[in-house]
């Protein structure tokens, strides 16, 4: 956070690569932010598969009562919940308005976060990989993504550091710079 401050400071354009900045973090940099000339991109997720399954979750979402996300990660990283698990849930927490999500798997122990439930899954050896499940009447939709290589986040910082230079203010996620024509 300090060489972001300073850089917000001194009127510096500068990306930053995070899961793990809240909204009241990010709303505090916003503020921060006010009468500089400075850019900040912050980018949760460099994953553009990544990135655009939450999208696409978050609109599906909006029609199904029950849902839930399992996440899974090697034994060594230190989070759980990981951030992407807790972007995706508070994604379709908006699309659904707040409406909190019923668990798919009946008496799923797993702990809630912004309304849906969070499974996280430690194992040797694994890749990142996390599934949003849709329950309704007779059917279940799922929304699989997962990361094969690291290489696929080299994909989307080139693309953050292609599309950052032209930005002013406050940029968060890589749909933003996605969707930018």
């Amino acid at each position: 956070v300090a060489i972001v401050d300073f850089a917000i400071q001194n009127n510096i354009k500068i990306l930053v690569g995070t899961s793990g900045w809240s909204k009241d973090k990010l709303d505090a940099l916003r503020d921060k932010m006010v009468g500089k000339s400075a850019t900040v991109v912050v980018i949760p997720n460099f994953s553009i598969g990544s990135v655009l399954a939450t999208k696409f979750a978050a609109e599906a979402a909006k029609y199904f009562d029950a849902i839930e996300i399992i996440e899974t990660h090697h034994t060594k990283k230190l989070d759980a919940p990981s951030g992407t698990a807790l972007f995706t849930a508070q994604e379709i927490s908006a699309a659904r308005k707040g409406r909190d999500a019923k668990p798919v798997t009946a008496g799923n122990p797993a702990p809630v976060f912004n309304g849906v439930p969070i499974t996280s899954l430690r194992i040797e050896d694994a890749h990142a990989e996390q599934e949003v499940l849709m329950a309704g009447p007779n059917e279940t939709l799922y929304f699989k993504h997962v990361v094969d290589s690291h290489e696929v986040y080299a994909q989307g910082l080139l693309l953050a550091m292609r599309k950052s230079p032209g930005r002013t203010g406050l940029t968060v996620g890589l749909l933003n710079l996605l969707e930018e024509k």
